[in-house]
């Protein structure tokens, strides 16, 4: 299983594409989203559950990232965040293996909670507004 480490970055990549970092098994990125009201995209599917961890160390991932989101300065830019704003981080894996971790956040009230979104969910309601790279910090 693989743990976060509490230093990481959410850092802007200029003229990244969500498909690039998407495409990219081994880099962790990190997609902020906007509700969108005016959506009208209605996405229906089967979801292929994502395998099991550790639920200790999901507990601890979750954990770790909560506390670093609601530190000063999280990003390398000022995102100009808004209520229900939605924060969804996939840490990269080895090529060889192909399970995603990921953590969805929710900005609400001033600070980010953790929230269980699936990808349908983000496709109906939400729109992409800034991406990039998680780095870290040594």
């Amino acid at each position: 299983m693989c743990s976060v480490s509490e230093q990481f970055k959410l850092c802007s990549c200029g003229e990244l594409l969500e498909e690039d970092l998407k495409d990219s098994l081994e880099t962790s990125y990190w997609i902020l989203y906007s509700l969108d009201p005016s959506k009208t995209t209605i996405i229906l599917g089967l979801i292929h559950s994502r395998e099991v961890f550790d639920p200790l160390q999901e507990k601890e991932n979750k954990r770790i990232i909560l506390k670093r989101l609601n530190q000063p300065n999280p990003f390398d830019f000022n995102p100009d965040l808004k209520e229900g704003d939605l924060l969804k981080l996939n840490f990269g894996q080895p090529k060889k293996d192909f399970r995603e971790l990921s953590y969805t956040y929710i900005f609400k009230a001033g600070k980010w909670i953790f929230k269980e979104v699936d990808v349908f969910g983000i496709e109906n309601e939400f729109t992409a507004k800034s991406l990039g790279k998680i780095e870290t910090q040594h």
